[in-house]
């Protein structure tokens, strides 16, 4: 998204209590790859997101974060970090929170940016 822009989904989240036993490390996966434009060239290029996470009383719902990251972006992978990390934690303010962006695109140099408070090993 970046910017001011609104996201058209937002990520919902669920109540831990009978799901998860305390300090459960959720892993949220690559998905298919996201487009972002380049903020400096205005091209696009593909990137993907990985979080973990440790819950405290509430955790993401899954199909709500998928459909949030399709709407794609239009930032540097810092501040798509940034976003992604401060919705979560904002949302769920969970123990511990890493956030990871990849550059995926193959034509690109390997590039990622992790963003993390706590730890999640």
């Amino acid at each position: 998204m970046g910017g001011s822009e609104k996201a058209l989904y937002d990520i919902a989240c669920l109540p831990r209590e009978g799901y998860f036993c305390e300090n459960t490390v959720i892993h949220i996966g690559r998905v298919r790859p996201i487009t972002n434009i380049c903020p400096v060239n205005r091209s696009a290029e593909l990137i993907n997101i990985t979080v973990d996470y440790v819950p405290r009383d509430h955790f993401i719902e899954l199909v709500s974060y998928r459909d949030r990251l399709k709407q794609g972006f239009s930032d540097t992978l810092e501040n798509i970090a940034e976003e992604v990390f401060i919705e979560i934690w904002g949302l769920i303010k969970p123990e511990n929170l890493v956030v990871t962006v990849y550059l995926e695109d193959e034509y690109l140099s390997d590039w990622h940016v992790r963003l993390e408070k706590g730890s999640c090993s």
